[in-house]
């Protein structure tokens, strides 16, 4: 990871408040600077570290090699969907019951030049996503995620094109909402995390 607020204060319970709010103003003022035309779902879901420890199920290239996609899903939706549950008065559900069949989120980025790797990435170890972040080229044509995980393997995703997220199906959200809703209740750390390529304040 390449800034400071990823790779040495965004977990450090040591670090002091001045020092964490100074290597985000200095990550977000970078932000501000990049023209992400129009692409909100890369800004909404990989701006900010929305999928912190989010588990990483799979990843693959499309059938032209120029589309790269990650399926993840995150028991932070599961968080949210029993705290729901709870404020009407529904029994929660498990994790163990969730993971069998969790709500995933469907990231396809687009145009892809290239991926790196800190090491090989082996996914039937079970991957969770510590931190991501945003970046730009030195020629400022391609966009740069960065993803680092809990056992310090990184990953770099390069790409020209958009970044398509869906998240699964209104059924599967309904039937764990008991069809109260069809959308995910996302806390209020959540919807902060979710930011907006024409929000100045990011």
């Amino acid at each position: 990871m390449r800034f400071e607020l990823h790779n040495k204060h965004r977990f450090d319970v040591s670090c002091s408040e001045e020092d964490y709010q100074k290597a985000k103003g200095e990550y977000f003022a970078h932000l501000r600077k990049i023209n992400f035309n129009n692409r909100r779902s890369l800004v909404r879901y990989f701006g900010n570290s929305f999928f912190h420890d989010a588990n990483l199920n799979s990843m693959a290239f499309g059938s032209n090699n120029k589309s790269f996609t990650l399926t993840i899903f995150s028991a932070n939706s599961l968080e949210d969907i029993n705290n729901f549950r709870k404020n009407n008065k529904l029994h929660p559900i498990s994790y163990k019951q969730y993971v069998k069949n969790p709500i995933q989120y469907k990231c396809v980025f687009k145009k892809v030049s290239k991926l790196l790797f800190s090491r090989t990435i082996n996914l039937s170890n079970g991957l969770v996503i510590m931190d991501t972040e945003l970046d730009i080229d030195k020629n400022g044509d391609e966009f740069i995620v960065r993803l680092s995980f809990w056992d310090a393997e990184e990953m770099e995703i390069h790409f020209k094109g958009q970044v398509i997220v869906k998240v699964d199906s209104d059924q599967l959200v309904s039937k764990y909402l008991n069809r109260l809703r069809k959308t995910i209740p996302y806390c209020a750390t959540c919807k902060s995390r979710m930011l907006s390529p024409s929000n100045a304040k990011i």
